[in-house]
């Protein structure tokens, strides 16, 4: 899990993980943003599962866990 998900060095970095099958990708913010920071790093952002903590169904869970 990646909390950078507009950050072009996280979306390279994301990308090999991906193509060397060494992990499944999740990235964290909103989808429209990642997708223009992907298009723009040449990055196939299909190849990750996005989260957005704003408008996720499980953001409650997800702030119980820094508590």
């Amino acid at each position: 899990m990646f909390p950078e998900g507009t950050d072009e060095r996280i979306l390279r970095a994301a990308a090999r993980l991906v193509d060397a099958r060494a992990a499944q990708v999740v990235l964290l913010g909103r989808n429209d943003e990642i997708a223009t920071a992907a298009a723009a790093a040449g990055v196939d952002m299909q190849r990750f599962q996005i989260v957005d903590p704003e408008t996720s169904d499980r953001v409650d869970e997800y702030a119980d866990r820094y508590r």
